[in-house]
């Protein structure tokens, strides 16, 4: 949950002119919230200041100059925690091509200044936390390149009734751009809005991937005995973790894979129905998995094993549920109850959230 504390935007007289530059200062905290899986979700405290070029060197390119400070408790298993402070620098350059799409090229430099380890089980022996805390880098830095660009042909962001929404990104950290780690990052999503025959009626889908890689020398952020030997090499804030309101709902947020993958795959179908007023529901059916490797992935996880107490990690999570929804001016606000086949999520899971599920 986010929550803003403070957001100005600054005009100076001297920047004023059009064309000219704007300056942002906004800061942001996101709360734990207690879960039977994690315990608490991962805390993010962060506040940034942004310099915007509108017009940079008076072409159509928008540039924007920001620098962060950030607090973070984004990896938790049964034994152990990891807890990291930070901040760091980026620069983006954007060029819109006509109303709806973009092109961006984001070069971000973050440093980890502090990261701490705290163990969660008592009877771990202090030879085993003795040799943890050995291969345990308290301190490392991430530079990165990421090209990404998004068409957006929907009618409204938050109220959408039609229209499509492209998303593709490719980044590569290390290598040539130096820092402590290496891996190359691809994501892309897809999403489509259809207005049916019923007046007021939609069909919204979504369908997402992505997959990382690392390369290069090996070092670990994550203990290595803790997860599998290719998501260590790879920052915790890097990795892919699927669950909440607006993946795969009835799971808590990053539920899937708590320790994080290299692939994820994902799907949703939602069928949004007004009802009366502002006041309509949603059925929807989600799906999707994160995998350790992309490797690893098998056509037989994608059976649904709907008889299954237990799914295995490279299980695919079929869910499907209804949900309450009301469709005011910011935003919807809406109520879901979902059911699924895993352990914990035969019963229906109620889950509340502001805004779309995409």
């Amino acid at each position: 949950l986010y929550q803003p504390l403070a957001f100005a935007r600054v005009r100076p007289e001297e920047l004023a002119a059009e064309r000219d530059r704007q300056l942002q200062l906004c800061s942001r905290r996101a709360r734990a919230v207690p879960t039977p899986a994690l315990g608490s979700a991962p805390l993010l405290l962060s506040g940034e200041a942004s310099l915007v070029v509108p017009w940079l060197f008076g072409t159509r390119n928008r540039s924007q100059l920001t620098v962060y400070a950030e607090k973070r408790r984004d990896f938790r298993i049964d034994t152990l925690e990891i807890a990291k402070r930070g901040h760091g620098v980026t620069f983006q350059v954007q060029r819109r091509f006509g109303r709806r799409t973009y092109v961006r090229l984001v070069q971000d430099n973050t440093w980890v200044t502090d990261q701490e380890l705290k163990f969660l089980d008592a009877s771990l022996p202090e030879s085993y936390r003795d040799s943890v805390r050995g291969e345990f880098l308290p301190k490392y830095s991430t530079h990165r390149l990421q090209l990404a660009g998004e068409r957006d042909r929907r009618d409204s962001p938050l109220l959408t009734t039609r229209g499509g929404l492209q998303v593709a990104s490719a980044e590569v950290a290390g290598g040539p751009f130096k820092g402590s780690t290496s891996f190359t990052k691809f994501q892309a999503t897809a999403a489509w809005f259809t207005p049916l025959r019923r007046a007021g009626w939609v069909l919204a889908t979504r369908v997402r991937g992505g997959v990382v890689k690392p390369f290069g020398e090996r070092k670990d952020f994550v203990p290595s005995g803790a997860v599998d030997r290719e998501v260590a090499r790879v920052p915790t804030e890097d990795v892919f973790r699927l669950g909440g309101v607006n993946s795969v709902r009835g799971y808590a947020e990053n539920e899937i894979a708590r320790a994080g993958g290299l692939a994820l795959l994902a799907g949703n179908a939602e069928l949004r129905v007004p009802v009366v007023g502002l006041f309509g529901l949603e059925l929807y059916v989600d799906a999707g998995n994160v995998w350790t490797r992309p490797e690893f992935i098998r056509l037989a996880d994608f059976a649904p094993r709907l008889g299954r107490a237990r799914l295995d990690a490279g299980d695919v999570r079929y869910v499907y549920g209804v949900g309450g929804r009301f469709n005011l001016a910011f935003a919807p606000v809406r109520l879901d109850v979902t059911w699924g086949a895993e352990r914990g999520h035969r019963r229906g899971a109620v889950q509340f959230a502001v805004g779309p599920s995409f």
